[in-house]
């Protein structure tokens, strides 16, 4: 009878994900530089990503979230990652790492790859080759270079790429919700 009223799960998580979005959109103050409200939104779809992923091994006591590169003292600004640091991911803590040292970075359950040096981006996917990390870049192209999830500005909105090969070599499981909304590269 009611049959009309029932939404599907999908479309609830669809909107779910878009509400938290746009609802941080409108949480920014006007005042503030629209370099933190971009910093600020990507943080915010980091977060929303780590519900449609399945990571290998979970972590220990703690989920681990690292930036590395030669722009990650000025790349997402510490405000927005403090704002993620007092939630949880998978029922555990997060623990941030900004301009971490690799070996605290390959114990990461997400990388953040901070550069747009090409050169430097390609070492860094070979170093982190393996060790289960999911690694997130911002650049054009960068997800066919093997980046995991790669973040880039169309008709100036903030869209994502995913590359499905680089996530299976890591027996990432991105859930087919998140892979819907993504730009699929190899």
């Amino acid at each position: 009878m009611f049959g009309h009223l029932k939404i599907s799960k999908r479309f609830n998580s669809l909107r779910w994900f878009y509400g938290v979005l746009i609802l941080k959109l409108f949480i920014t103050s006007p005042l503030e530089a629209e370099e933190t409200s971009k910093d600020k939104l990507e943080v915010a779809f980091i977060y929303q990503f780590t519900s449609y992923i399945e990571w290998p091994t979970p972590g220990k006591n703690k989920f681990q979230i690292s930036t590395l590169g030669t722009a990650a003292n000025t790349s997402l600004s510490a405000d927005s990652w403090n704002e993620l640091s007092t939630k949880l991911i998978k029922g555990q803590p997060i623990e941030i790492h900004l301009d971490a040292k690799t070996d605290i970075a390959r114990k990461s359950q997400i990388v953040l790859f901070e550069t747009k040096d090409t050169s430097e981006l390609k070492q860094m996917i070979k170093h982190f080759a393996g060790s289960g990390a999911l690694t997130i870049s911002e650049g054009e192209g960068f997800g066919e270079l093997g980046v995991m999830i790669n973040f880039f500005y169309e008709d100036n909105r903030l869209r994502f790429e995913i590359n499905r090969g680089a996530c299976e070599k890591e027996k990432i499981k991105v859930g087919p919700q998140l892979l819907k909304l993504a730009k699929i590269v190899e």
